[in-house]
């Protein structure tokens, strides 16, 4: 059966809204299903909508001067079309000797149908990206997939929004190159830094800091492990000069430096401390 249609057809099909699709469910060139004006239009209405959201944030953020997006908005803007993001999990890769994290994440429609998806990596080796944590660049693995599967979806949506009269970039904000932490407005040199975000604790921290060490081939030594190593130290009565001394000895400056696959060794001699200074027997015999 042919699925070629007549321009007498197509004449006909003005003024309707229907879409002609083939029965077989081919993917020949179809019909328009809806004017292209009211396709417009309702465009203009969501990149308004979103122009209005970027104002209204004390500090919009813009790298070389251009104003990007970032995943909450193209996650915004992809409510207004009844479509959201799934990410899937991120996977640990190599490329090139580097590693780092590749993640998937596909767009469904308010069905639950997959209308779209992308993929996206976070690698070590990126300027905004070395000696962070695993869990962080497997994060930023999945934020860019998402947010790349979205803006494959709705980007001609996102550049009809404009900011201060200048069109907002397709691309996504997590998916930049760039040396310097993204201008934000007016206030880049005088804006306070955003605050970290709380450490999970227990088992899972635990679990996430052992895996950060592999991958990382070692990590300095938690504060609370600082503290701990002082105390011991402190309970035998070791002079702070002398652990000063014991820590120099395994090539660090100060005890915030060492590294945790240094620190029970250290410990132990800490702990050992008075056990070295206590005389031998035959000194203790009375004259």
């Amino acid at each position: 059966m042919s699925h070629t249609l007549d321009r007498d057809v197509i004449a006909g099909l003005e003024g309707k809204t229907q879409a002609l699709v083939p029965k077989n469910g081919g993917n020949e060139l179809q019909v328009v299903s809806r004017p292209p004006e009211a396709v417009l239009k309702e465009a203009q209405g969501a990149a308004q909508a979103l122009q209005s959201v970027i104002e209204s944030k004390e500090s919009p953020i813009k790298v070389n001067g251009k104003q990007y997006l970032c995943y909450e908005d193209w996650l915004l803007l992809g409510q207004f079309y009844g479509s959201y993001c799934r990410t899937q999990d991120a996977q640990p890769v190599t490329v090139d000797g580097v590693k780092g994290f590749r993640a998937k994440a596909d767009v469904l429609d308010r069905n639950g149908v997959v209308i779209g998806g992308a993929e996206a990596f976070c690698l070590s080796n990126e300027p905004n990206w070395r000696n962070k944590p695993a869990f962080q660049l497997a994060s930023m693995a999945q934020t860019r997939a998402g947010s790349k599967a979205m803006a494959n979806r709705l980007r001609w949506v996102a550049v009809l929004a404009k900011y201060k009269g200048e069109s907002i970039q397709g691309t996504p904000y997590e998916e930049m190159t760039y040396t310097q932490p993204a201008q934000r407005s007016q206030q880049m040199l005088t804006e306070e830094p955003r605050p970290q975000p709380v450490k999970p604790q227990g088992d899972f921290h635990d679990y996430n800091q052992q895996k950060n060490d592999d991958y990382r081939g070692g990590t300095k030594i938690t504060d609370k492990q600082a503290k701990r190593l002082f105390a011991i130290s402190k309970s035998v009565d070791m002079p702070t000069e002398s652990l000063r001394e014991l820590v120099k000895g395994f090539g660090y400056t100060a005890s915030k430096d060492i590294l945790k696959k240094d620190y029970e060794e250290i410990v132990d001699k800490v702990q050992k401390f008075k056990q070295d200074l206590a005389p031998d027997k035959e000194d203790d015999i009375p004259i």
